[in-house]
């Protein structure tokens, strides 16, 4: 437990100084360092993205995991980040500094396209150009449920 000491000073004329006395801080002081902390507007933003990213990749659930399906999520993760870049909420005077978007077989291996996981990996400039928040997104496939 934290406790405040307050010393009064000297009273004019010479007074003595009272004794020192201690301040219990209010319940609310104490908890504070026991509560999370409030969620940022940049939390709100990256949790908003990562959502609508979620919402649009949602079509991979009726394709096959390859090559295509690949290529029409990054254009759809891309198309959705530069209006996010165009209306000013990414950092960056071009784009490749403000995202990115891979979905190949770098963000996948063998084992996760067999099994019908598709894994898009997305940077996002929120703070300053180039310094990217990473999102993963994972999506089942078609070839998820024909096994």
């Amino acid at each position: 437990m934290i406790a405040l000491l307050l010393i009064a000073s000297a009273v004019a004329g010479g007074q003595p100084a009272a004794p020192p006395r201690v301040v219990q801080p209010h319940s609310s002081q104490r908890n504070a360092a026991k509560r999370p902390a409030a969620p940022t507007h940049a939390n709100s933003y990256l949790n908003q993205v990562r959502l609508s990213l979620i919402k649009q990749t949602e079509f991979a659930a009726y394709e096959h995991n390859g090559e295509a399906l690949w290529k029409d999520v990054r254009q759809a993760v891309s198309s959705f980040l530069h209006s996010e870049w165009q209306n000013g909420h990414l950092k960056g005077s071009r784009s490749q500094t403000a995202y990115y978007v891979r979905c190949d077989r770098s963000t996948m291996t063998q084992s996760d396209i067999d099994a019908g996981r598709l894994i898009v990996v997305a940077g996002v400039a929120i703070a300053s150009p180039g310094k990217f928040v990473v999102l993963r997104i994972t999506q089942w496939t078609v070839d998820h449920h024909s096994q």
